[in-house]
């Protein structure tokens, strides 16, 4: 009886010396901390007008952390920008998969479908948009394109 309850000491009095060597993971940076100052600095050059340096800031970033569907929005952007719409659309949707959620790829998708004539896709794509952000400052004027685009099909 004795030997039994040693050992229960033992792991007990092990288990703080334990939590101090093997730190838990979530104290680590989060992947949107650790490109958060690099991002800005991007979006400023795109908001400058520079879409070329913040493309190639933004793919960077993106090589690095794929699965940010924030860096790949800003991405397609950029390559919109420069007119570079297949690779925009690609990079819309690539944010869509990493997130279902990322509201601003759907809206930036509709516009580039409504574009391409493609009504039926932009209002899909419009809907969700207002789906997951029902208060945005701009759902007039995509209820509006939604219409516009169901009026089409």
């Amino acid at each position: 009886m004795k030997d039994q309850s040693w050992q229960k000491t033992s792991v007990c009095a092990f288990l703080p010396v334990l939590l101090v060597f093997c730190p838990p993971s979530f104290a680590e940076k989060s992947d949107a901390e650790k490109y958060a100052k690099p991002m800005a600095q991007a979006t400023q050059e795109f908001e400058k007008g520079n879409y070329q340096v913040a493309q190639d800031a933004f793919l960077k970033l993106v090589t690095k952390y794929p699965s940010s569907a924030e860096l790949r929005n800003m991405l397609a952007k950029s390559y919109k920008r420069l007119g570079k719409f297949d690779e925009a659309k690609g990079e819309f949707r690539a944010a869509i998969q990493c997130d279902a959620n990322y509201a601003d790829a759907y809206y930036e998708l509709g516009c580039m479908l409504e574009s391409d004539k493609d009504y039926r896709s932009a209002v899909v794509s419009f809907e969700k948009y207002i789906e997951l952000k029902p208060s945005s400052g701009q759902r007039k004027l995509v209820e509006d394109r939604i219409q516009f685009c169901k009026g089409q099909i």
